[in-house]
This record gives C-alpha cells, structure tokens and sequence, in this order.
C-alpha cells in the first residue's frame, strides 16, 4: 500500500486488500478501514477496482497480475 501516494491525493479511497497471510491482511484492513478479500479473484470481482497497487517485490508483479 503506498501511503505516501494516497496521502497526497485525497480523493483515492482504499477499498480492499489482500494477502496470502490471512492474519497479515486483517491486521491491515482493520488498520486501514477496508475490506480484506480472500482472494485476488474474489477482491477483483466483489470491489471492482479502478486503480490495484501490488506492494510485493518487482519481480513478483507479472506473475500475479497473469
């Protein structure tokens, strides 16, 4: 999650997150006020987002973006 980014642009709103650490990603929904999917799919189909942000090393993002 880039803070920085959306502290400078108000109208962004988190909408959900997810982790594959299920205990990671309800610390992080009850941290930043979302919703905390159980899946990729699941986040992409409930939330329907305008904007993802990956926040895992670069090498990673193709392969979960596939």
């Amino acid at each position: 999650y880039t803070k920085p980014f959306k502290s400078t642009h108000k109208k962004i709103k988190l909408a959900s997150c997810y982790d594959n650490d299920d205990k990671s990603a309800k610390i992080f929904a009850n941290k930043y006020d979302c919703l905390n999917e159980k899946s990729i799919s699941e986040l992409l189909l409930i939330t329907r987002p305008d904007i993802i942000s990956i926040c895992t090393p670069d090498k990673t993002h193709f392969s979960i973006i596939k």
